[in-house]
């Protein structure tokens, strides 16, 4: 019997939000991964319901996921799942983060599902098939000036010198006012998955560093 892929990201995608938004506001427990790397319960809670979901419906595909490392088999399919892109914006109540789930096959991507439960916005893509914004056909922006453009960014967990230095300077260059009369490029600091999802549905132009 042949797997709807596209329909399973989708279920994954938004049993995890749904956990995302129930629990949103609420007092949860954090854990430091890192000097700045957080993860939360929820992290956890949302990687179980996504693992159960894929578990169930594609049994034998191997998984990679955000906060646990599963044993691979060595199969042509493989899920990538980040069950809360966005754990720091969702630690301080700052509304941008979402679930993310994606299946590979021999290497290539093949359906994906990007899932913001508190605009209620699922992104999904099918090789093929194109991307679509809640079943609405997705384009990317058509705008090709730098200084017309909005562009969104986010910035790294890495705490090595070069690339406090290399923040550093990228901020810098980001405060540095537009010549007179255009428009400066308006950076917002966010998780990766609705970055790439924004830049596909055309709201942004560009997300350096996805």
């Amino acid at each position: 019997m042949s797997v709807d892929f596209a329909a399973v990201a989708v279920e994954a995608a938004l049993r995890a939000g749904a956990i995302q938004k129930a629990r949103y506001g609420q007092r949860i427990e954090i854990f430091q991964k890192g000097e700045i790397d957080l993860v939360t319960e929820v992290d956890r809670a949302c990687e179980d319901a996504i693992l159960d979901v894929l578990r169930s419906r594609c049994p034998g595909h191997d998984i990679v996921t955000e906060e646990t490392a599963l044993a691979r088999t060595g199969s042509r399919y493989v899920w990538f799942t980040d069950p809360l892109d966005g754990t720091t914006n969702y630690a301080h109540g700052y509304p941008f983060f979402c679930v993310s789930v994606a299946l590979t096959v021999d290497g290539q991507g093949v359906a994906g599902a990007v899932y913001d439960p508190i605009k209620e916005e699922l992104f999904t893509a099918e090789r093929g098939a194109g991307a679509r914004l809640n079943g609405r056909p997705l384009r990317v922006s058509t705008c090709t000036a730098l200084l017309r453009s909005l562009l969104v960014t986010g910035f790294p967990y890495d705490l090595r010198d070069d690339l406090v230095r290399s923040s550093s300077c990228s901020t810098a260059s980001w405060a540095r006012p537009a010549p007179s009369g255009a428009t400066a490029p308006r950076p917002s600091t966010c998780a990766t998955s609705p970055r790439a999802a924004w830049t596909a549905s055309g709201r942004s132009a560009c997300s350096p560093g996805t």
